[in-house]
């Protein structure tokens, strides 16, 4: 009788199916095949999400389409095909080696180790054949105990960020089966199981020697710290070129790459029904003017009441015969001018703010980064360098400095690339179209990087590291749980 069913992993249903039938095959590869064919499915769906989602506009289908890629890819690789979790890729990893039962056997040798050379217990066998295998059994050990851990936490952190008192009933849990409940069970081994009634004093004396080193590591011996976040080529407001007033162009006035001085013009828009509008309040002024002339003999406070008519139609007529001016729109710094669509831009309508193209010159380049309220403060204390790379240039590691923030903390990023809609890691709210308006409060930075004559392109991804001195582990882990407390009750 075939078993399936579903298996809840961070409270996503996840499918799964008993293959244990498959040990019954002959051939390795047969049985490799059947372990594998789980994380090639979820793979490849995932593929095809991705192409999916790529290609469909924003909306309930595009959210699915990023869940399946999410889990296709990142539970394969940190759950169902990681050797060091009792999923596919474990079992993969027995019939690959010709180890059957490697955890238990694991945790056996470990055992083994612990109490043979660390107790000094003397009568017991490893179940290695060789001092290679006890090495390798060791080691998995080891690495899948720390792996464990490191999931778990993973776990609490990413359910905090949106379930703060639910992280913190989750990392009691977590504490007390995981530490509590397992270190209570080790003391009465330690001090009254009869195996250790020869070597009781070494193996008080050992683990009280391995947790006192343990402790002075942790609380005294620095560790390089640093934050990663992701940001965006940025350049200063009069290096865009904008249309200051809607229209239609009607002319391109300089070529794509040309040097271009300050107020130079560099394109030429039509709006009809602006030029009409201005010549009707032109018309209605001087009637209104003849109107206010005829009542000034006749009866003053009507006059007053046309002066008033004609101070409102005066400020209309010079917002319109600015607005008209502007539609000759002018360099407003000098550089090389280039254009941010490709294809022809006559016959293209405009609306007021559109960017037309940027002007590039040698001014020091500037990334514009987003900063989680967590990031922000270690951020601002204690920053020792800051390196950036570029999407275009990932090779190549540049090295800026801070040289502004932004005054208090918004909720709009300054491009949608930086979100999660965009491939950043900033979470959007789902209801923005603009895939730009956050759910929590971020703070944004401007890094100073040096100038170069082929730099990037301007609105590309950057990778910035932020350096930190070395501080212990204890300390690191002290400030965050403080935070995330802090976070909790305030929530």
């Amino acid at each position: 009788m075939y078993e399936f069913g579903v298996v809840f992993i961070l409270g996503t249903p996840l499918p799964y199916v008993d293959a244990t039938a498959a040990t019954a095959f002959g051939s390795k590869q047969q049985r490799l095949m059947v372990s594998a064919a789980g994380m090639a499915v979820e793979l490849f769906l995932a593929s095809l999400a991705l192409i999916a989602w790529l290609n469909v506009q924003g909306g309930v289908l595009k959210d699915v389409l990023f869940n399946i890629v999410l889990i296709g890819s990142v539970s394969t690789l940190f759950f169902n095909g990681n050797p060091l979790m009792r999923f596919d890729g474990y079992y993969l990893l027995c019939d690959f080696i010709d180890q059957p039962n490697l955890a238990t056997r694991a945790q056996n040798q470990f055992r083994y180790v612990v109490k043979r050379f660390g107790y000094g217990v003397h009568g017991l066998y490893s179940p290695a054949t060789s001092r290679k295998e006890a090495l390798g059994l060791t080691f998995y050990s080891v690495a899948a105990f720390f792996y464990r851990l490191f999931i778990l936490a993973t776990i609490v952190y990413i359910v905090a960020l949106s379930f703060p008192k639910l992280a913190l009933a989750l990392a009691c849990w977590i504490v007390f089966f995981q530490f509590a409940f397992p270190c209570f069970k080790y003391f009465l081994y330690l001090f009254a199981d009869k195996e250790l009634h020869k070597t009781r004093r070494r193996a008080i004396f050992s683990v009280v020697a391995f947790f006192f080193v343990l402790g002075m590591f942790v609380s005294y011996v620095p560790i390089p710290q640093s934050t990663s976040v992701q940001g965006v080529l940025w350049l200063p407001q009069d290096a865009m070129v904008r249309a200051e007033t809607s229209g239609l162009i009607v002319e391109v006035l300089v070529e794509n790459g040309d040097w271009v001085e300050v107020g130079q013009p560099l394109f030429r828009l039509s709006n009809p029904e602006l030029s009409t509008e201005l010549q009707s309040k032109k018309a209605a002024y001087k009637e209104y003017r003849v109107r206010q002339q005829q009542a000034w003999n006749q009866d003053l406070s009507q006059s007053q009441l046309f002066e008033e008519d004609l101070k409102t139609i005066a400020l209309e007529i010079r917002h319109l015969k600015l607005q008209v001016q502007n539609l000759v729109v002018k360099s407003k710094s000098k550089g090389h001018f280039k254009l941010t669509r490709s294809h022809k831009m006559p016959g293209y309508y405009m609306r007021q703010g559109d960017i037309l193209g940027v002007i590039a010159n040698e001014a020091t380049p500037k990334v514009r980064v987003a900063l989680t309220q967590e990031a922000v403060g270690l951020v601002r204390s204690s920053t020792e360098k800051i390196k950036v790379r570029l999407a275009s240039r990932p090779e190549k590691s540049l090295y800026g400095e801070v040289v502004s923030e932004v005054p208090g903390g918004t909720y709009d990023l300054p491009s949608a690339i930086l979100g999660t809609g965009g491939g950043g890691s900033i979470v959007i709210d789902k209801g923005d179209e603009q895939m730009k308006k956050t759910t929590e409060r971020i703070f944004l930075l401007e890094i100073a990087l040096p100038a170069e004559k082929k730099f990037g392109y301007y609105g590309e991804r950057a990778y910035v590291k932020f350096y930190h001195p070395a501080k212990p582990v204890a300390k690191r882990l002290y400030l965050r749980g403080r935070q995330l407390l802090i976070s909790t009750l305030q929530n």
